[in-house]
């Protein structure tokens, strides 16, 4: 139903927020010693970045798309995501060991950031040396993400300190199929730990995002639907 004129949720949201965290998130996150900072520095410069990107994103799609109004891709308070993923080394550099299986993005983008390290997890911890090793060619020429192109999965190349974009499910339907989601997988073959710091962003909720079924949903429906807490009636 959209939120007050200054842009602040009300007494109410804020009620209904924190029933939806209630119930979705049934326990405060336990952070261990000294991460909440580091982690919360790193996603601040992360939305910092996103918020860029919208932007691009949104220019993008008025060049386009006809009818596309500015303030289309609002994101103010706009939806996100955040995963830590940890993939263990995996023995002998099996091609076939995957951390995660083919999949598209649900979101209107991805920033992605894979991080090598330079000992095992268990090693570094309480060492104090907690410097991340951004291992270069040949010794791993790739971040462990395949993408389908063409007919093949196509590896994307290992650059040190840089942010992987990727367009998700939102930017498809509001391009009308023009700016597709790809379909990518996670290989687990580098025979290096490593971490991947993920964060998916979407616009504010009640963004109108077309739907084959419904003609128009807000893009939090889909949002909810993708991550199964919400069914939307066909």
């Amino acid at each position: 139903r959209g939120l007050p004129a200054d842009g602040r949720p009300g007494a109410q949201e804020l009620e209904l927020l924190a029933a939806a965290s209630r119930f979705f998130f049934l326990e405060p996150n336990p952070w261990p010693e000294g991460f909440k900072p580091a982690v919360a520095n790193y996603f601040d410069a992360m939305r910092g970045l996103a918020r860029t990107m919208m932007g691009h994103f949104e220019r993008l799609l008025r060049d386009t798309e006809e009818g596309l109004r500015d303030g289309a891709l609002a994101a103010d308070l706009g939806m996100c995501t955040f995963n830590i993923t940890h993939y263990p080394a995996a023995a002998g550099r099996d091609p076939t060991s995957f951390g995660i299986s083919d999949h598209t993005d649900w979101e209107l983008f991805t920033l992605l950031y894979p991080a090598y390290l330079s000992k095992t997890h268990l090693d570094l911890c309480g060492s104090g040396d907690v410097a991340l090793d951004d291992a270069e060619p040949p010794e791993v020429a790739f971040t462990g993400l395949e993408v389908w192109f063409q007919g093949a999965w196509v590896q994307v190349p290992h650059r040190r300190g840089t942010i992987i974009v990727n367009q998700g499910e939102m930017l498809s339907r509001l391009s009308s199929g023009r700016f597709p989601a790809p379909v990518h997988r996670v290989a687990n073959s580098t025979g290096r730990e490593r971490y991947s710091l993920v964060s998916f962003w979407a616009p504010d909720f009640d963004v109108a995002l077309p739907d084959p079924a419904q003609g128009t949903i807000p893009v939090g429906e889909h949002y909810l639907a993708r991550n199964q807490f919400l069914e939307i009636a066909p």
